[in-house]
């Protein structure tokens, strides 16, 4: 059972930190918050799948720093993961060599997910300006009649 109380603590610590000009500048001061975090998880029952979620998040943005894609470039993403967590359920059925890597496949989709949601939260996304109307009409859902 999820002790949501410690999780929204951490989640809200993290976030904290994560916009905190102090994190940036000091290395010492991120890995101890990391420890913190991992520590305050380490206590609730369950939580070793969360805290590989946060540590894919926390891997995610230090390699393509803070990320606000629209909602139709997020999808195709997590689609492409989702796809890769498929691959993986199959080979772990049926055999391949994709199979050990089913917990490491929902790991990356639960992060982009994750990602999804901070993004809407922020409120920076936009959808792309540069197309003109033909494109945008030639996109467009048929008329249901």
């Amino acid at each position: 059972m999820w002790n949501w109380n410690c999780l929204r603590r951490t989640t809200k610590l993290s976030h904290a930190l994560r916009e905190s000009d102090d994190m940036k500048s000091s290395v010492e001061t991120t890995e101890a918050i990391e420890r913190a975090v991992d520590s305050a998880l380490a206590e609730v029952p369950g939580s070793e799948a969360v805290c590989d979620v946060l540590k894919e998040r926390r891997r995610q943005e230090a390699k393509w720093g803070e990320q606000n894609h629209d909602p139709f470039t997020y999808l195709t993403v997590l689609g492409e993961e989702y796809g890769e967590l498929c691959q993986a359920a199959l080979h772990s059925k049926f055999g391949g060599k994709a199979a050990e890597g089913l917990r490491y496949e929902a790991v990356q989709v639960a992060a982009v997910a994750l990602a999804i949601v901070e993004c809407l939260d922020r409120k920076k996304w936009s959808w792309p300006q540069n197309e003109g109307t033909e494109a945008r009409e030639r996109r467009a859902l048929p008329t249901v009649t």
